[in-house]
């Protein structure tokens, strides 16, 4: 039997992956992480306060299964074309926490299971465009307008 490497599982979402990856009856072997991230930078918009501040490491790990189950992840994109027409997509699915490792077992398990092509490789790349799909309760919902419509309804019509 081929091995899965699950590197970060001593880390909350990690740890996940790995408890679904082992209930899929895949065989794990477990790495840890690096604690010097000092070179990766993430730019994200958020409101005041919503960052803790204070000692960080007093924090609990992440939320719990109750908190996770109570809160849902959801995602919006829009992309305008030359002609004005707009495609739209929203996301709805489990807590991101919960998201993240059920799609890292059910992306290992497919590739253990020989759906691999060389070179790096995006899930929607190797899986699909549907593949967030497969993840237990997630929807996407697509919705395209003309640019006449969405000027009817009030949505600006970018240049």
């Amino acid at each position: 039997m081929r091995k899965l490497m699950i590197y970060g599982a001593a880390g909350y979402t990690g740890g996940m992956a790995a408890e679904h990856a082992a209930s899929a009856g895949l065989d794990l072997v477990l790495a840890g992480r690096e604690k010097d991230r000092s070179h990766i930078e993430t730019f994200v918009h958020v409101t005041e306060g919503a960052f803790p501040t204070g000692n960080v490491q007093a924090l609990p790990a992440g939320p719990s299964i109750e908190e996770r189950a109570a809160n849902r992840y959801h995602a919006a994109v829009e992309v305008t074309g030359a002609d004005g027409t707009v495609a739209r997509s929203g996301l709805d699915t489990v807590n991101g926490y919960t998201f993240t490792s059920m799609a890292a077992a059910e992306a290992a398990r497919r590739v253990l299971a020989g759906e691999v092509r060389p070179g790096f490789q995006t899930p929607a790349g190797l899986f699909g465009y549907g593949f967030a799909e497969t993840i237990a309760d997630t929807r996407i919902t697509d919705m395209m307008l003309s640019a006449a419509n969405r000027a009817a309804h009030h949505f600006p019509v970018r240049a």
